[in-house]
């Protein structure tokens, strides 16, 4: 009896454990419900991204160079201005008497020019004539006195005082004949009244050409983007008056990473766009590649157009983003990039089997966040998210896209 109660017990602790095993077994080995997406083929496009900054072509800043007061102010900030268009004036009252006074030194040179080479120089002339005929006289009056002397009817001192003249009169010719040469066109004081001429001159053309000083004219067809003066003020020299920039040649001026530079041309396909705002992205084309690398930060200026048709859009200083079309494909297999996974530099995505999660190797292409796939397989695969299931995993499909 004791044995019959014994093995029931050891039945029914049996059936309990079975029970439990079957299902424990049912429970722990249940398929995982995931979700998954099909394979389908559309287009992609590898790209590089960059950011930058909206620039300008050509712009300049007009500066004073001299202290005066602003007594004209013809433009404002937004206006647009062509080349030459006169901007501002300054006060030039003070310069324009300067002007003047170096224009009657200009003619007081001059004329003391013309008195020397003229009038003094006839005056010289005339005064050699003078003492010339003045020494001829005494040169006889010195042959009487001499020829007097020597028959001892006129004394020693009177000879001496005739003598004496006429030395005199030998120097007063030789100071005036080189007074005379002084006189003549190109002699000393000729030459020291020209240079006083050529200096009144140079210092009048000095004054004559600060007065371009005083008033300014755009270097550039642009717009007034900076104004930093107002009618009346005083200003300095090397003060910023305004800025002015040519708007209808602005340009995106992004740095784009060294290693990636080699897959850059001029022409090149690419996309702008806003840093805050994608929806305004707009198609373009590479301008410029700087032909150096930023040692600094490792990266490249490339420049991109922007059509005068968007300028309006594209501000100047904005920061905007920038996608480089490296390559493009047609009918490729595409897929999201979280969906890959890598093991020993070998990628490979997760698709469905016979109800189990396996390993399918591929080939990537591109960069970002969606990427091209190749390999062996067909388009009714089904990719499971790996972030839901690891490989080997049983599965149970559920709608695609859950």
């Amino acid at each position: 009896m004791k044995d019959n109660k014994k093995l029931i017990k050891n039945l029914v602790i049996a059936i309990i454990l079975f029970v439990i095993l079957f299902f424990g077994y049912k429970f722990f080995t249940k398929p995982k419900e995931v979700g998954y997406v099909g394979l389908t083929k559309s287009s992609y496009q590898e790209t590089v991204l960059a950011s930058g900054r909206v620039e300008a072509g050509e712009s300049r800043i007009v500066t004073s160079e001299v202290a005066s007061r602003l007594i004209s102010l013809l433009v404002n900030e937004g206006d647009a201005v062509n080349q030459n268009t006169l901007l501002v004036k300054l006060d030039s009252s003070d310069l324009s008497k300067n002007i003047n006074e170096a224009k009657a030194s200009v003619g007081s040179a001059s004329a003391n020019y013309n008195k020397i080479v003229t009038t003094s120089y006839e005056i010289a002339q005339s005064d050699i004539e003078k003492l010339e005929l003045e020494l001829s006289q005494q040169a006889r009056e010195l042959e009487r006195k001499t020829a007097l002397y020597d028959s001892g009817a006129i004394p020693l001192i009177e000879l001496e005082a005739v003598t004496d003249k006429v030395n005199l009169l030998n120097k007063q010719l030789e100071s005036a004949k080189l007074t005379l040469n002084s006189y003549a066109p190109g002699g000393s004081e000729a030459k020291k009244a020209s240079a006083s001429i050529e200096q009144s001159r140079v210092a009048l053309k000095n004054l004559e050409q600060s007065f371009g000083k005083y008033s300014y004219s755009s270097p550039i067809a642009g717009t007034i983007v900076e104004l930093n003066v107002t009618e009346g003020e005083f200003v300095q020299p090397g003060q910023t008056l305004m800025k002015i920039v040519d708007l209808d040649d602005k340009y995106a001026q992004i740095e784009v990473d060294e290693k990636s530079i080699t897959k850059v041309f001029v022409g090149q396909k690419a996309f702008i766009y806003p840093s805050s705002d994608t929806s305004l992205k707009l198609e373009t084309t590479v301008r410029e590649i700087d032909k150096s690398v930023d040692s600094e930060k490792g990266t490249v200026a490339v420049k991109l157009d922007i059509p005068v048709i968007d300028s309006d859009k594209f501000l100047l200083d904005l920061s905007i983003t920038a996608e480089l079309i490296l390559n493009e494909y047609q009918d490729a297999y595409v897929i999201d990039a979280n969906y890959l996974s890598y093991e020993q530099n070998q990628a490979y995505v997760l698709v469905e089997k016979d109800s189990v999660a396996v390993k399918q190797p591929v080939t990537v292409i591109g960069s970002g966040s969606k990427r091209i796939i190749e390999g062996d397989f067909s388009e009714d695969i089904k990719l499971l998210n790996p972030q839901e299931v690891e490989p080997g995993d049983k599965i149970k499909l559920m709608s695609e896209g859950e």
